[in-house]
């Protein structure tokens, strides 16, 4: 009897946690956008918030009173290290991107307001036929620091190792 006492809270203890688990999307999401189902954050005189669809890696931005839409993204993994970010509501070259985190080196603050993402190799972030080595984060992440050392550590230990140097 004990045993299966243990064995019924241990299941419903390890399915609480692994539904609490973010998703590798998920964890991307935050750290390339800031995007998290409920966050809000002032830019200028503006205040924005984020809406997620349930079940989907998928954000919408909401902004401005009334609230309208400022971009609907959806983030896919094309493996554990290789996320694309698009814009749904935006064509062209420049409504997606890719990251590849395997070539993630680490973060880099200009100030308080400049907070980068570096990477090593040729192109780990790929905007159409345009590259770069590092990628801005959007306005929001100078209150939000820790979280995002701690998502990065989180996506590096759950999903992509990448490399060691």
């Amino acid at each position: 009897m004990r045993l299966v006492l243990f064995s019924f809270v241990f299941l419903c203890w390890t399915g609480a946690q692994i539904a609490a688990a973010q998703t590798a999307e998920e964890t991307v999401a935050f750290i390339v956008g800031g995007l998290e189902d409920g966050r809000s954050y002032k830019v200028l005189n503006e205040r924005f918030t984020i809406v997620q669809t349930p079940g989907k890696a998928e954000f919408r931005v909401m902004a401005g009173t009334p609230p309208r839409s400022e971009g609907l993204m959806l983030i896919t993994a094309e493996n554990e290290c290789v996320y694309t970010l698009s814009n749904l509501e935006k064509q062209g070259p420049d409504g997606s991107f890719s990251v590849d985190f395997s070539q993630l080196i680490g973060v880099r603050s200009d100030g308080p307001e400049f907070i980068w993402l570096d990477f090593k190799g040729s192109c780990p972030v790929r905007a159409g036929s345009e590259c770069s080595s590092s990628f801005l984060l959007p306005p929001g992440f100078e209150d939000d620091r820790g979280r995002l050392d701690a998502a990065l550590t989180y996506f590096r230990g759950n999903f992509c190792r990448g490399s060691a140097f």
